[in-house]
């Protein structure tokens, strides 16, 4: 059931390959909640996946002339594009599963890096480490009751190493199994004085309010030193040209000096279409590289680069921004406003949006910039020459070393992802 790694929405045609004369019918899952049943081949159906993007589970379960599974296939899509991961290819949905049994990984690593090691665990138990492909390896499951799990986790060769990743699998479990999501929402949060940070506050001063209802802060932190991810999405439209140069020679000087150890940074252009200039890097010099290939031409797909840009952060840990560079209102995009900010909630980055030369005639653009940021946290800046990034870069950098982090977790009977509530902090 292989789907493409881009960004997907909309309605999705999705195939299967179902081979065997067992088989009686295919059913489809979307999330957790079966969505169809073929009896007859083309084991086929068009799912719609929404107007906004988001990371969405599929799975397809192959059922006997009996209805009962005899196998299957999940695959999560919407994930990001973090170049360093782990999946275990088999099995994927096992309902009874014991005995000698083969299971197969895979491992996407970043350019230039290295595989230290991959650490197969049957529940608590690791079964086996593995230093090299082919990453597969065959274990005992023993003939139990009750669910278990498969867990590949994988650690680069890197100093300082990055947080591994890993990947799991639920075995042995109920074909219709109750889910519950335990989902602590984060608010990062920057306190400022006379346009300089506060760094001296306790808990009982801030206040988190949840639809207008006090709700008990369960993590409080003030975070200084946790590693720094950043994206930088810069106009790239016709109207930039005469900005170019000083904008390349901005963000350079912004970089080296926001980046330290531990911390990565990328880089998304935009003109008719967003591109991903430079992947994920912890290296000034990639950076800098992907900086000397910004060329200005065409229109600004101002929305669709927001969107494309968010989908970079998922699935990364640390703190976290994306800075937005344009200098006018969008004119190209396939996303509309809204479905940008909707994603753009739903990610959690906070987005620094700087406008070069917008007037306060341009309402508009205006506000859908603020809305941006306001809504996740971020902030907006409005300049009238690209000389004036630098001095916009530093604030930028002031509020994103030192943030308050506060969780909450949502009332009863509030489902992730059900619908956009505010939370404000005071």
């Amino acid at each position: 059931m292989p789907l493409s790694d881009e960004l997907l929405h909309g309605v999705q045609h999705i195939e299967t390959i179902a081979v065997g004369s067992d088989i009686g019918a295919v059913e489809f899952y979307l999330d957790g909640k079966k969505v169809m049943t073929k009896r007859q081949p083309p084991y086929t159906l068009d799912l719609d996946f929404g107007e906004v993007p988001q990371v969405r589970r599929i799975r397809a379960v192959a059922l006997n002339t009996k209805g009962e599974p005899l196998t299957g296939d999940e695959v999560n899509i919407n994930t990001g594009n973090d170049p360093f991961r782990v999946r275990i290819v088999s099995p994927r949905v096992a309902f009874k599963l014991h005995g000698r049994t083969r299971v197969e990984m895979s491992v996407a690593l970043p350019e230039g890096k290295k595989l230290d090691h991959l650490e197969l665990f049957l529940n608590q138990t690791r079964m086996a480490t593995l230093y090299g492909p082919p990453y597969v390896q065959t274990i005992e499951i023993p003939a139990t009751e009750g669910v278990g799990y498969l867990r590949a986790v994988a650690m680069l060769k890197d100093d300082p190493a990055p947080p591994p990743v890993e990947d799991l699998v639920m075995i042995n479990s109920p074909q219709f199994m109750e889910e519950v999501n335990v989902h602590l929402v984060e608010l990062p949060t920057t306190v400022t004085r006379n346009g300089r940070p506060l760094n001296d506050l306790v808990e009982n001063a801030f206040k988190v309010l949840d639809e207008g209802k006090p709700v008990k802060v369960a993590k409080f932190e003030h975070v200084t030193n946790l590693p720094l991810s950043i994206g930088l999405a810069i106009d790239t439209s016709s109207s930039m040209l005469t900005r170019m140069a000083e904008a390349q020679k901005a963000a350079s000087s912004f970089f080296a000096n926001v980046m330290r150890a531990h911390d990565r940074a990328f880089l998304v252009s935009f003109d008719s279409q967003a591109q991903l200039i430079q992947r994920w890097s912890p290296k000034l010099s990639d950076v800098n590289a992907g900086l000397a290939k910004l060329r200005a031409e065409e229109a600004t797909a101002l929305y669709d680069a927001i969107v494309y840009s968010l989908y970079n952060f998922l699935g990364i840990k640390g703190q976290k921004a994306l800075v937005l560079i344009t200098d006018g209102r969008d004119t190209a995009s396939k996303f509309s406003f809204d479905q940008a900010l909707e994603y753009a909630r739903r990610t959690a980055v906070p987005i620094y949006a700087i406008g070069i030369g917008i007037g306060q005639t341009e309402v508009d653009t205006r506000y859908k910039l603020g809305r941006f940021c306001a809504e996740t946290g971020g902030n907006v800046y409005y300049i009238q020459q690209a000389t004036d990034l630098n001095r916009v870069y530093g604030e930028i950098q002031n509020e994103l070393r030192s943030q308050y982090i506060l969780g909450i977790y949502p009332p009863d009977g509030v489902k992730p992802g059900s619908k956009w509530r505010k939370s404000p902090c005071r």
